[in-house]
């Protein structure tokens, strides 16, 4: 759950807070990840880890699902990928919404090294 060799697992016990515009994201790896724009309550945009490969290179990446589905198409649920790159302390580093209602993180970590 927490990499091959538990490598991750430290990064599951905290949160981690970025602002981006009108934006604030509360980033709780492995367990929930909010947006919010005050004063609105904060939308959950993802939880229910899973680990999957993407693209071509075979990467992997942590998906959380099943966030909430208010204003996207179809009633689709919001999903982050956390991708996780080689860095000198834990932090987020960008946060996009690639897609509507699917998000991007870039996340820093000495865990990825």
């Amino acid at each position: 759950m927490y990499g091959p060799n538990g490598e991750f697992l430290t990064l599951s016990r905290n949160c981690y807070e970025m602002k981006h515009d009108k934006y604030e994201y509360k980033v709780c790896p492995f367990k929930e990840i909010h947006q919010q724009v005050f004063p609105q309550p904060s939308t959950l945009i993802g939880q229910d880890p899973e680990w999957i490969k993407t693209g071509g290179n075979g990467q992997w990446v942590l998906r959380m699902n099943n966030g909430d589905s208010k204003q996207c198409p179809g009633a689709v649920k919001r999903q982050s990928l956390i991708i996780f790159e080689c860095g000198l302390k834990d932090e987020v580093l960008s946060i996009q919404e690639t897609e509507i209602c699917q998000y991007t993180i870039h996340f820093s970590t000495p865990a990825a090294c």
